[in-house]
């Protein structure tokens, strides 16, 4: 991985930023509006498309999602 994907990833777990799944995912996010924020999984090379499937349905379960998005770091 990149310094900047990891830099990345390091600051998601520092706030905690992760989803409380079996294989938790980090995520940035941004608050849009009234209507709630958009997230961005960041995809680490051990992650499936389960992995990353289960990660949008806990965001969107949890929280006000205007959109989520996946960048794969490797």
């Amino acid at each position: 991985m990149t310094p900047e994907s990891i830099k990345r990833i390091e600051k998601a777990k520092h706030f905690q930023d992760v989803t409380r799944t079996a294989v938790p995912v980090a995520y940035e996010y941004t608050l849009v509006n009234a209507d709630g924020a958009a997230f961005v999984l960041l995809r680490e090379p051990h992650h499936t498309d389960a992995n990353i499937r289960r990660a949008k349905s806990y965001l969107y379960n949890t929280n006000d999602v205007v959109s989520i998005r996946t960048d794969n770091l490797d």
